[in-house]
Protein backbone atom coordinates (compact mmCIF):
# COMPACT_ATOMS: atom_id res chain seq x y z
CA UNK A 1 0.00 0.00 0.00
CA UNK A 2 1.33 3.42 -0.98
CA UNK A 3 0.91 6.32 1.49
CA UNK A 4 1.20 9.95 0.49
CA UNK A 5 4.08 11.96 2.00
CA UNK A 6 1.60 14.41 3.52
CA UNK A 7 -0.19 11.60 5.38
CA UNK A 8 3.10 10.18 6.63
CA UNK A 9 4.21 13.61 7.78
CA UNK A 10 0.89 14.16 9.57
CA UNK A 11 1.13 10.81 11.36
CA UNK A 12 4.74 11.48 12.33
CA UNK A 13 3.78 14.88 13.72
CA UNK A 14 0.98 13.32 15.77
CA UNK A 15 3.34 10.68 17.10
CA UNK A 16 5.96 13.28 18.02
CA UNK A 17 3.33 15.42 19.70
CA UNK A 18 2.14 12.47 21.79
CA UNK A 19 5.72 11.66 22.76
CA UNK A 20 6.27 15.24 23.87
CA UNK A 21 3.15 15.16 26.00
CA UNK A 22 4.00 11.78 27.57
CA UNK A 23 7.34 13.15 28.76
CA UNK A 24 5.81 15.78 31.02
CA UNK A 25 3.75 15.11 34.13
CA UNK A 26 0.27 16.66 34.39
CA UNK A 27 0.03 20.13 35.86
CA UNK A 28 -0.78 19.92 39.61
CA UNK A 29 -2.91 23.09 39.38
CA UNK A 30 -5.41 21.24 37.20
CA UNK A 31 -6.49 19.00 40.11
CA UNK A 32 -5.87 21.40 42.99
CA UNK A 33 -8.79 22.03 45.32
CA UNK A 34 -10.07 25.56 45.99
CA UNK A 35 -8.02 25.99 49.18
CA UNK A 36 -4.85 24.82 47.48
CA UNK A 37 -5.51 27.11 44.52
CA UNK A 38 -6.17 30.17 46.69
CA UNK A 39 -3.11 29.65 48.87
CA UNK A 40 -0.84 28.39 46.07
CA UNK A 41 -0.13 25.32 48.20
CA UNK A 42 -0.02 23.24 45.03
CA UNK A 43 3.32 24.93 44.20
CA UNK A 44 5.10 23.61 47.30
CA UNK A 45 6.23 20.29 45.75
CA UNK A 46 7.74 22.27 42.86
CA UNK A 47 9.76 24.41 45.24
CA UNK A 48 10.83 21.43 47.35
CA UNK A 49 12.01 19.67 44.20
CA UNK A 50 13.95 22.79 43.24
CA UNK A 51 15.64 22.86 46.65
CA UNK A 52 16.75 19.23 46.34
CA UNK A 53 18.22 19.50 42.86
CA UNK A 54 18.53 21.90 39.97
CA UNK A 55 15.37 22.03 37.89
CA UNK A 56 15.59 20.59 34.38
CA UNK A 57 13.26 20.60 31.39
CA UNK A 58 11.83 17.19 32.30
CA UNK A 59 10.73 18.65 35.67
CA UNK A 60 8.33 21.00 33.91
CA UNK A 61 4.61 20.24 33.86
CA UNK A 62 2.16 20.25 31.00
CA UNK A 63 0.60 23.70 30.60
CA UNK A 64 -3.02 24.13 31.59
CA UNK A 65 -5.64 24.06 28.85
CA UNK A 66 -6.45 27.75 29.42
CA UNK A 67 -2.78 28.59 28.87
CA UNK A 68 -2.61 26.97 25.45
CA UNK A 69 -1.58 29.45 22.79
CA UNK A 70 -3.66 28.05 19.95
CA UNK A 71 -7.10 29.31 21.15
CA UNK A 72 -5.66 32.75 21.90
CA UNK A 73 -3.82 32.85 18.58
CA UNK A 74 -6.95 31.77 16.70
CA UNK A 75 -9.03 34.42 18.44
CA UNK A 76 -6.42 37.08 17.75
CA UNK A 77 -6.15 36.07 14.06
CA UNK A 78 -9.94 36.13 13.68
CA UNK A 79 -10.17 39.58 15.30
CA UNK A 80 -7.35 40.87 13.10
CA UNK A 81 -9.07 39.63 9.95
CA UNK A 82 -12.28 41.33 11.08
CA UNK A 83 -10.38 44.56 11.75
CA UNK A 84 -8.73 44.48 8.31
CA UNK A 85 -12.11 43.87 6.66
CA UNK A 86 -13.76 46.61 8.70
CA UNK A 87 -10.96 49.09 7.98
CA UNK A 88 -11.02 48.49 4.23
CA UNK A 89 -9.56 51.35 2.24
CA UNK A 90 -10.90 54.01 4.63
CA UNK A 91 -8.19 53.66 7.28
CA UNK A 92 -5.31 51.48 8.36
CA UNK A 93 -6.15 48.54 10.61
CA UNK A 94 -5.43 49.19 14.28
CA UNK A 95 -3.48 46.60 16.24
CA UNK A 96 -4.36 48.41 19.47
CA UNK A 97 -8.08 48.01 18.73
CA UNK A 98 -7.60 44.26 18.19
CA UNK A 99 -5.59 43.89 21.41
CA UNK A 100 -8.27 45.73 23.36
CA UNK A 101 -11.03 43.57 21.88
CA UNK A 102 -9.09 40.42 22.66
CA UNK A 103 -7.91 41.16 26.19
CA UNK A 104 -9.59 44.28 27.64
CA UNK A 105 -12.55 42.49 29.23
CA UNK A 106 -10.37 40.07 31.18
CA UNK A 107 -7.98 42.83 32.25
CA UNK A 108 -10.87 44.99 33.41
CA UNK A 109 -12.30 42.07 35.40
CA UNK A 110 -8.96 41.55 37.13
CA UNK A 111 -8.72 45.30 37.72
CA UNK A 112 -12.15 45.45 39.38
CA UNK A 113 -11.31 42.48 41.59
CA UNK A 114 -8.05 44.16 42.59
CA UNK A 115 -9.86 47.48 43.22
CA UNK A 116 -12.41 45.73 45.42
CA UNK A 117 -9.70 43.95 47.38
CA UNK A 118 -7.61 47.10 47.82
CA UNK A 119 -10.58 49.18 48.95
CA UNK A 120 -11.67 46.46 51.36
CA UNK A 121 -8.21 46.06 52.85
CA UNK A 122 -7.65 49.79 53.14
CA UNK A 123 -11.03 50.38 54.80
CA UNK A 124 -10.40 47.64 57.37
CA UNK A 125 -6.87 48.93 57.93
CA UNK A 126 -8.18 52.49 58.28
CA UNK A 127 -10.75 51.43 60.89
CA UNK A 128 -8.01 49.76 62.92
CA UNK A 129 -5.94 52.94 62.88
CA UNK A 130 -8.83 55.28 63.71
CA UNK A 131 -10.30 53.11 66.49
CA UNK A 132 -7.56 53.81 69.09
CA UNK A 133 -7.89 57.55 68.44
CA UNK A 134 -11.64 57.40 69.03
CA UNK A 135 -11.12 55.52 72.28
CA UNK A 136 -8.48 58.05 73.38
CA UNK A 137 -10.68 61.04 72.50
CA UNK A 138 -13.75 59.59 74.24
CA UNK A 139 -11.65 58.87 77.35
CA UNK A 140 -10.37 62.45 77.29
CA UNK A 141 -13.94 63.80 76.94
CA UNK A 142 -15.13 61.71 79.93
CA UNK A 143 -12.26 62.88 82.11
CA UNK A 144 -13.05 66.52 81.36
CA UNK A 145 -16.72 66.15 82.23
Amino acid sequence: MDYSPALLSYCTDLKMESLKKKGKPPNPRAKANIFSALTFAWTLPIFWGGLKKEMEERDLYEPLEEHASSPLGDKFARLWEEEVARAGAKRTPSLLRVILKAYAARCMLYGFVLLFMECGIRSVDGCKKVSPELKYNSAQAKSRA
